[in-house]
């Protein structure tokens, strides 16, 4: 995550030590990923919907071998 752009001269901005997240911006998506099951390296070649549920069809990134189906209620 950047701030690259983010003007903290801005007159309207709010203020306070609320703004900062401890240890940097770094660790929002990584507690939001804490239990999930996340594939690297993993391209989606497909995502099926159903009125059962959702297919999502992947394989390797870099060169398309290994192909796995995901089934699932919702993406």
């Amino acid at each position: 995550l950047s701030l690259k752009h983010w003007d903290q001269d801005d007159g309207f901005a709010f203020t306070g030590s609320h703004l900062t997240v401890r240890n940097g911006y770094s660790c929002v998506p990584v507690a939001l990923s804490e239990g999930l099951d996340i594939k690297l390296n993993t391209g989606v070649r497909q995502v099926r919907y159903s009125q059962t549920g959702v297919e999502i069809f992947t394989s390797n990134a870099r060169n398309h071998t290994n192909p796995v189906t995901y089934k699932a209620d919702a993406v």
